[in-house]
């Protein structure tokens, strides 16, 4: 497969105008690797510009930007192919990863545009994030053929390791915090 960036985007625009089975399994013939890889190159460029705008740092925007979109992504990927396979999915990493990338690569760019957007763009981002999680489900049957319930396990699986995650870091944040305050109270 070449590099067909337009069937790249129409692929992307389907999946997410028109979320079905379906659409995941029409994007199972034009998706790659490469047009996966290249896509989340560009998308970080994008998002870390948008970033760099708003801070002001664009080399180190840029470069963070593609970094993480890369190093975020194929992790992500990886523990979602490990919830899938622990429900019964029978599928590839890679094929899973090119498949959720349809919408994924395009979600990028729009969560760093609405980074840029006071207090709207984080209720905007959630929207995007929990129509994340449906395609999620559509695109886990198709990349695992899993049925819709077992999908929708996953998902829930996966909701439930992230929120895990993010209240054990939000107690690592307040435990330093509190560390700091006491030492500073002991010091003076």
């Amino acid at each position: 497969m070449g590099m067909d960036m337009s069937g790249m985007m129409n692929t992307s625009m389907s999946v997410i105008t028109k979320p079905s089975t379906a659409s995941f399994e029409a994007a199972k013939s034009t998706v790659n690797s490469k047009m996966t890889f290249v896509g989340l190159v560009v998308a970080g460029l994008i998002a870390g510009l948008l970033g760099a705008i708003a801070t002001g740092n664009y080399v180190g925007g840029l470069v963070s930007g593609v970094i993480g979109a890369i190093l975020g992504f194929y992790i992500q990927q990886a523990v979602v192919w490990i919830v899938a396979k622990i429900v019964g999915g029978t599928g590839g990493l890679m094929n899973q990863a090119n498949l959720l990338g349809t919408f994924a690569i395009p979600f990028i760019v729009l969560n760093a545009v609405l980074a840029l957007v006071p207090a709207v763009g984080a209720i905007l981002t959630l929207l995007v994030s929990l129509y994340s999680l449906y395609l999620t489900q559509l695109g886990l049957q198709v990349a695992h053929g899993l049925t819709s319930q077992k999908a929708w396990i996953a998902v829930v699986i996966l909701l439930v390791l992230f929120l895990l995650i993010v209240f054990v870091f939000a107690a690592t944040i307040a435990a330093i915090a509190a560390m700091i305050g006491l030492g500073a109270m002991m010091g003076q």
